[in-house]
């Protein structure tokens, strides 16, 4: 799936979310879990309130002083899993 800057993601409150030390778990609705750590935990925590791809990478890009395109590289393929596993919700039209 293409995520644009301008899609909105949001998680989906079907799912489930526990911080059990560095790592946070994650049930989708399949109760399926994912667990994520580092800057997949920064990317869970900046979408507790819906987000544009754009918006998540600038964030990304600036807490760890990174490139925005290699951001946007290196995190499209997690944030596509996301989506397909169903814990975020993607929408191309809500800005």
């Amino acid at each position: 799936m293409h995520l644009a800057d301008t899609t909105t993601l949001a998680r989906n409150p079907a799912t489930v979310s526990a911080r059990i030390e560095e790592t946070v778990v994650l049930l989708d609705e399949q109760r399926e879990h994912l667990e994520l750590e580092g800057v997949g935990i920064t990317v869970w925590e900046a979408l507790a309130a819906p987000t544009t791809v754009g918006a998540l990478v600038r964030l990304l890009a600036e807490e760890y002083d990174a490139d925005p395109a290699t951001v946007r590289h290196d995190v499209a393929p997690f944030l596509g899993e996301l989506v397909r596993r169903g814990v975020v919700q993607a929408d191309p039209d809500r800005v």
